[in-house]
């Protein structure tokens, strides 16, 4: 099940990355560079969801009998979110130099159907349709890049490819809803308890937060610290990167059969050396073609599994879930002040702080396979 679905979504999740990348490309190619840069800032700010909709996506998971009540939870998060976000729009316009209004809230209506999005895409773990997951995954690059190019053409600027995000997310929404109605009405009837969603969400958010620090807190350090070197700092990150999203579909598959407890053993450590597998190959192929990703690349290798290893122990409802990932986050902030004399420095202390949270995690799953065991 782990190796054949999650070759799967490796395979759909590369195209995908194509088609973004495609995305922005079309956006280089038809705006302004100012409006280009717009473009990528209403870009950059979906990236501060993913911390909080992914806590939710494994609490969606974890809690999936609780359907119902989750179901009228995605819906007020929606709305909340919604309404922060427009109240928020003499911030951003500041920070954004906008000056039109309407770009705002054609972006920010993506938070009114965000939530139960991600509730209804969990559905597709929780079932194990990993085949049905793939394809939507993909439908959105698709329809993203086609609407985009229709709206560029017919010279809407940033508004039209701004609009082709909020448009997306809309369709797929639609879509994925009316298929997980039609083939799982069973889940409209599930009344089961959501009793300690709230303390489970919180620690998701917390393991989240502190993987996803783990990755991104060196980028903004080194700006800090070493401005001049920070280009070529990120450039280095991005490519290395590759290495721990390729390997992250393997985790998306794993998860739910964790939170179902089916095969703990077996399923761990099938993931854990494919992750290995697919890390070590990456890992390997960009440490020799550059002197200056050596490093990178063994440090995305560790933090893929290490983001298994915590992942196993968030759906097991271990506490020290979060506590690793944040622990690692934190040594690798005082390290990273401690000594950012050069760009090597700064990624040995991320490579020490990784290592560290991943040995101490693996040794939490270690003991809680074995306490199952008995």
């Amino acid at each position: 099940m782990i190796i054949k679905a999650s070759l799967m979504l490796i395979i759909t999740t590369g195209l995908a990355g194509i088609l973004n990348y495609l995305f922005h490309l079309l956006g280089l190619k038809f705006l302004t560079p100012l409006d280009f840069g717009l473009l990528e800032s209403f870009t950059a700010l979906n990236y501060f969801l993913a911390v909080l909709v992914g806590a939710f996506s494994l609490s969606a998971i974890r809690f999936h009998q609780a359907f119902p009540r989750l179901k009228r939870l995605s819906w007020r998060l929606s709305l909340v979110s919604f309404g922060l976000f427009i109240l928020a729009y003499p911030i951003f316009k500041l920070l954004l130099h906008l000056d039109n209004p309407l770009i705002y809230l054609i972006f920010g209506c993506q938070f009114l159907w965000l939530f139960p999005a991600t509730l209804y895409s969990a559905v597709f773990q929780v079932k194990l349709k990993f085949k049905a997951y793939s394809l939507i995954s993909l439908l959105s690059p698709v329809l993203k890049l086609l609407l985009a190019g229709l709206f560029l053409l017919l010279n809407f600027k940033v508004f039209g490819a701004v609009a082709a995000l909020t448009l997306t997310g809309l369709i797929v929404f639609l879509i994925t809803l009316v298929y997980i109605q039609f083939c799982f009405p069973a889940n409209a009837a599930q009344q089961q308890s959501s009793r300690g969603l709230p303390q489970f969400f919180t620690t998701a958010f917390f393991t989240q937060l502190g993987l996803t620090s783990l990755y991104s807190a060196d980028l903004i350090l080194t700006r800090f610290f070493l401005p001049q070197s920070s280009g070529a700092y990120a450039a280095a990150s991005l490519f290395a990167k590759i290495i721990f999203f390729a390997s992250a579909p393997v985790t998306t598959v794993a998860y739910p059969l964790f939170s179902r407890g089916l095969n703990l053993k077996k399923n761990f450590f099938s993931a854990f050396l494919l992750i290995l597998i697919i890390s070590g190959i990456g890992a390997a192929g960009l440490s020799l073609s550059s002197e200056r990703l050596r490093l990178f690349p063994l440090v995305m290798l560790l933090l893929s599994l290490f983001n298994l290893c915590c992942q196993f122990l968030l759906a097991n409802d271990k506490r020290n879930a979060a506590v690793w990932p944040l622990s690692a986050a934190l040594l690798q902030f005082i390290l990273i002040i401690i000594n950012h004399a050069n760009p090597a420095k700064i990624i040995l202390n991320s490579l020490t702080a990784v290592s560290l949270g991943l040995i101490f995690s693996l040794y939490s799953v270690i003991t809680s396979l074995n306490e199952t065991k008995s």
